[in-house]
């Protein structure tokens, strides 16, 4: 894009009806194109950096990290999605040009990988339970208290060794997570056809 002439293809309209907040942009930032699946916000002068609404995930420009896939194509509907069976009111067309559509939370689950879903409980290797009474699961996304931090910090104190059990354990669950033979969380690959997402 010419930078003379950038500003007449600005998009004031979707700039002030898709205002989004997050701790970085408080007052109020732009939302990325894409933000139903990446939840990125962008600073309110995006435009002027970057001539776009995509976020440095999802846009192509970014030649380090991200993952380049530019605007995605959404949809609103009543229907059930192929991968949970939950009837859904909105879907996104699989971005590996498959042409499968599936629920917002099934793409994320399957595009990005996440690594507290491979987190472990404490609890188990000794560590006093969240004093806010939060049920922490063996493995999976933990409660993440603040409140916790100063407990599980006494608890490496006092308990050295339990503690590095744990984190030990811990550590292994991730690593063994990204070599998990067939699992589709993180995998970019479309669970019907198996076309994995390639950025170009």
């Amino acid at each position: 894009m010419n930078p003379s002439n950038f500003m007449e293809y600005r998009d004031l309209h979707y700039e002030q009806t898709n205002v989004g907040y997050d701790c970085q942009y408080s007052e109020g930032g732009i939302k990325c194109k894409n933000y139903e699946l990446c939840e990125d916000v962008l600073p309110p002068d995006s435009w002027e950096c970057t001539a776009s609404y995509l976020c440095m995930n999802c846009g192509k420009w970014f030649k380090v990290g991200g993952f380049g896939w530019d605007e995605l194509e959404f949809k609103d509907c009543n229907e059930e999605c192929v991968i949970c069976n939950e009837t859904v009111t909105k879907k996104l067309k699989f971005p590996a040009n498959c042409g499968h559509w599936f629920c917002i939370p099934c793409s994320r689950n399957i595009l990005f990988w996440d690594e507290t879903r491979y987190h472990l409980s404490p609890e188990p290797f000794g560590c006093p339970p969240c004093p806010n009474g939060c049920v922490n699961h063996i493995k999976g996304k933990q409660c993440y208290c603040e409140a916790y931090d100063e407990i599980l910090e006494r608890w490496e104190n006092e308990y050295p060794d339990k503690y590095q059990e744990y984190n030990d354990a811990e550590n292994l669950s991730i690593q063994l997570s990204e070599t998990t033979p067939g699992s589709v969380f993180g995998s970019k690959k479309c669970p019907l056809c198996r076309k994995k997402y390639e950025r170009v």
